[in-house]
């Protein structure tokens, strides 16, 4: 199959490549926009390919995003496929669903060998994706991991709509803030986590070390802009607690999406206490992940996006409240649906487009 690809790629920004790799086949990468080809990934519809493919909605979201490119759509050619990473029950036949946050996710945390010249997206180091051992909680002196970038609260596109993370930050630091690490740089300087790479010197299973580090992360640029892309927290705050909370990407509305705030707690051995659009939790279980009977996920259920996310604040507030003791004889209860969700992401299949059949079904006659 040959591939018509942009001769340049923004530093850590999207490549078409990346999504081809990932997808193993054998395929010839061009940047002569004059040969015939059988897909072309840029933006120039002149060119002489069966299938036109855009591949950068694959690797960004905005609200609606399937309905928006449906729109979008209208002023393509009719060969043209987009993929997106999200999904949606009514999505246009040539609006394609690539989970790209799993595929990268996998493909960093197992050292998928990509191309030479194919770019990771938001790529530093393979150091960053080191999946920790999952061990007794014998030694865990701490309940949650909380990474909430805030930066976007000002960027949404629903009036007066207040992130569940801003509203986890806010409720987490006043209340909680000594049983768990919260990460919140975007909106007080003193609250960030370290990456794996930044202190890797600093074991696993030594948060105690980790605490006493006081120096900002290498990652942060002086004016507080983010340098690294995507680096996961160190493995020392996982090792050391026992559930995951967060807000993810899409809070409301019908498209489902899932991003590597759900797979790297799993991939590092943590419960998870997600929060989404209705039927978050539900969707996430189809996909074969499992969850532990001592947390409330009935949230999940309820339609009114403001009661959904007082219902799971409710939930962190009364986990947060369980004592030690007890979220130690949980973990050991659980273990081995732990295990099992550590597992899931190396047993599951990269998802695969059958990029033959959309040229048969839309490809230049």
């Amino acid at each position: 199959m040959k591939i018509l690809v942009n001769d340049h790629v923004i530093e850590n920004g999207p490549d078409a490549k990346f999504v081809f790799d990932l997808h193993q086949l054998p395929v010839e990468y061009t940047t002569d926009k004059t040969q015939a080809v059988d897909i072309n990934t840029t933006s120039d519809h002149a060119v002489d390919a069966q299938l036109h493919v855009d591949v950068s909605w694959a690797f960004e979201y905005q609200y609606d995003q399937c309905k928006k490119l449906e729109k979008y759509l209208e002023k393509l050619p009719d060969n043209t496929v987009l993929l997106t990473v999200a999904s949606a029950l009514d999505q246009h036949p040539r609006v394609v669903h690539w989970d790209m946050c799993f595929c990268r996710t996998k493909a960093y945390y197992t050292q998928f060998p990509v191309r030479e010249e194919t770019q990771r997206m938001w790529w530093h180091d393979q150091k960053c994706f080191i999946s920790p051992d999952l061990r007794s909680a014998d030694n865990k002196t701490k309940i949650y991991v909380a990474p909430c970038q805030t930066l976007n609260q000002g960027d949404i596109e629903r009036k007066g709509w207040i992130t569940p993370r801003q509203q986890l930050a806010d409720l987490l630091a006043a209340q909680f803030s000594n049983l768990g690490y919260l990460g919140n740089f975007n909106k007080d300087k003193s609250k960030f986590l370290y990456s794996q790479i930044d202190q890797m010197w600093i074991d696993d299973f030594d948060a105690g070390t980790l605490e006493q580090e006081t120096r900002l992360p290498n990652y942060v640029i002086q004016d507080g802009t983010r340098s690294w892309g995507y680096n996961p927290p160190h493995n020392a705050y996982y090792t050391n607690t026992f559930i995951s909370m967060y807000g993810e990407s899409v809070e409301y509305g019908n498209e489902f999406m899932v991003t590597e705030k759900t797979y790297d707690p799993l991939v590092k051995g943590h419960f998870i206490l997600p929060v989404g659009i209705c039927g978050f939790v539900e969707r996430l279980k189809q996909k074969g992940i499992l969850f532990p009977d001592c947390i409330d996920y009935s949230y999940d259920s309820i339609h009114d996006d403001y009661k959904r996310i007082d219902a799971w604040l409710t939930e962190v507030q009364r986990l947060c409240s369980i004592p030690l003791k007890q979220w130690k004889t949980y973990w050991d209860q659980n273990y081995e649906l732990l295990y099992q969700n550590k597992l899931w992401m190396y047993n599951t299949p990269y998802p695969q487009i059958d990029f033959n059949l959309l040229i048969q079904k839309f490809g230049k006659s």
